[in-house]
């Protein structure tokens, strides 16, 4: 697996990559942009620190005395289990719906899902769409997965400039 540095990037660089890319490389490009932009402090969990989380819930008894990383993560994190399958969930009240983690490695799938399911709709359905399921998910991971044929059906009116500032070529 590549591994990808952790750098202070602008939050929409132009991005150009070969003409018809493949699925593999959109994802790897996807996943390197995310790295770029989240930086230091990223709320996307890599997969081996999602499972990490989930068994450190697990594995919390609930009479003991608890640490204080134990209970920083009590108070942030749920575990959803359904079958053999553990979910990490915000916390939540007992009325709300559960509100998912996403992991860095599904992020792309996540945000593909999502433009699709919003009939290409464009940014501000997507952002709904994504909110109302994932924590996680950030301002730049959403947009960065705008299909370039769905930015040019857009009716608006932005200049050539604004456009190559706001869209990556990924499509």
């Amino acid at each position: 697996m590549q591994s990808f540095s952790h750098q202070s990037h602008a939050i929409f660089p132009t991005v150009n990559i070969m003409a018809n890319p493949t699925e593999c490389d959109l994802e790897a490009h996807f996943r390197e942009e995310l790295f770029k932009s989240e930086g230091k402090k990223s709320v996307l969990l890599p997969k081996e620190q999602y499972d990490k989380i989930i068994a450190d819930l697990t594995a919390i008894d609930k009479t003991d005395k608890k640490t204080p990383h134990e209970t920083y993560l009590l108070k942030k994190y749920e575990v959803l289990k359904g079958g053999d399958v553990f979910e990490l969930i915000r916390r939540r009240n007992a009325n709300e719906d559960p509100i998912d983690f996403a992991t860095l490695e599904d992020t792309f799938d996540i945000v593909k899902r999502a433009h699709i399911a919003t009939g290409h709709g464009g940014f501000d359905k997507m952002v709904k769409e994504l909110t109302k399921k994932y924590a996680n998910i950030t301002y730049d991971t959403k947009y960065v997965s705008i299909y370039k044929h769905c930015a040019s059906n857009a009716n608006v009116n932005l200049s050539d400039q604004q456009l190559k500032g706001l869209l990556f070529d990924l499509f």
